[in-house]
């Protein structure tokens, strides 16, 4: 798991991120909602549906109408190259660095530093 745009400031240290966050909340609305599935290079759904029974009609009490779109063709590509762009952004940090496991700290005892190995190369799937 990832998040996108969690901290306001530099990463020098995880404290510093969460110590400096309150004071800049306007960027706390700066975030992807964005939903994609692709599925070999070939077919992607595109859309701002969730997993919800809101989402498919289901609810008893109401109903969103977040919808999403089947895509085929030479946008593909494009958005498999977009979502890897956005995927190893240095806004998007993993939740290993962020979280600290109690049976496994390497991410948080490490400094929050990068380490790499969470980082996807394009279409490297």
């Amino acid at each position: 798991m990832r998040l996108y745009n969690p901290f306001c400031c530099g990463r020098s240290s995880i404290l510093s991120c969460f110590l400096a966050s309150p004071h800049d909340v306007a960027r706390l609305n700066r975030r992807r909602h964005n939903k994609l599935f692709l599925a070999d290079g070939v077919m992607a759904v595109i859309g701002g549906r969730n997993i919800a029974d809101e989402y498919f009609l289901l609810s008893g009490s109401q109903n969103f109408i977040d919808m999403d779109a089947p895509v085929i063709g030479q946008v593909v590509p494009s958005l498999e190259e977009t979502f890897y762009g956005f995927w190893n952004s240095m806004e998007v940090w993993p939740i290993t660095e962020m979280v600290m496991d109690r049976y496994d700290v390497h991410g948080v005892v490490a400094g929050g530093r990068r380490h790499g190995l969470l980082r996807v190369a394009t279409f490297d799937v």
